[in-house]
């Protein structure tokens, strides 16, 4: 055999590997908003472990490795432990975003917009304090009108990455607040949804807490 040949199968790798499963697992993720009190979920099942590798050269003796196995989605309450059917696709799982035909320029500086209940909303940022890290967020109708404020001590959120509508909620970060004809029902979040990777939990404004993770 010649130098290249011994090569050629060093680089291509084990010859006679084998995979040694050391862990598996569960891995649950937020989707969306189904509705009011229902929310997505993805969850994957994952194993992981070493790869034993018996070749002279073996580059990937000791290495580790990741794989998952399947993936469903499940429709799952935000008011008591309840997880719906088994679906194998995410397709039609969460409502279709509204799609706006015809918009005014002013809205090109909105954060978030959304139809709700045939109604038009829009998030406006609005500065309170220039010498401090306060801010608010203003809830905007179609003629332009500030109908609500919602206000922080300190903006901790991206305004362009962490703000959108969900069902009858403002969403800003993990944080759901409850609004009803574009008017905000408290100042404080009716949910936290928190998406650990491993795990999914639902606080409510009591404090009560509901926790998906493991086999569904």
């Amino acid at each position: 055999m010649t130098v290249g040949a011994i090569l050629c199968i060093a680089l291509v790798g084990c010859a006679t590997d084998t995979y040694e499963v050391t862990d598996k697992g569960y891995a649950w993720h937020y989707m969306g908003l189904i509705d009011d009190t229902t929310m997505a979920v993805e969850v994957s099942h994952w194993e992981r472990g070493t790869i034993h590798c018996n070749h002279f050269m073996a580059y990937e003796d000791g290495e580790s490795f990741s794989n998952t196995l399947s993936t469903s989605y499940y429709s799952v309450s935000l008011t008591d432990q309840k997880v719906g059917k088994k679906k194998t696709s995410s397709k039609g799982i969460l409502p279709e975003e509204p799609f706006f035909k015809e918009l005014p320029s002013w809205t090109e500086s909105c954060l978030a917009m959304d139809s709700i209940d045939g109604k038009f909303y829009c998030v406006n940022a609005v500065r309170l304090d220039e010498f401090s890290s306060a801010c608010a967020l203003a809830i905007v109708n179609s003629e332009k009108q500030d109908l609500d404020t919602l206000e922080f001590e300190r903006c901790g959120f991206d305004l362009h990455k962490d703000i959108s509508f969900a069902a009858h909620y403002l969403k800003i970060s993990e944080s759901f607040y409850a609004i009803s004809d574009g008017l905000l029902k408290s100042q404080l979040p009716t949910y936290k949804i928190k998406d650990y990777g491993d795990a999914v939990i639902v606080i409510n404004s009591y404090g009560d807490t509901l926790y998906y993770e493991g086999k569904p």
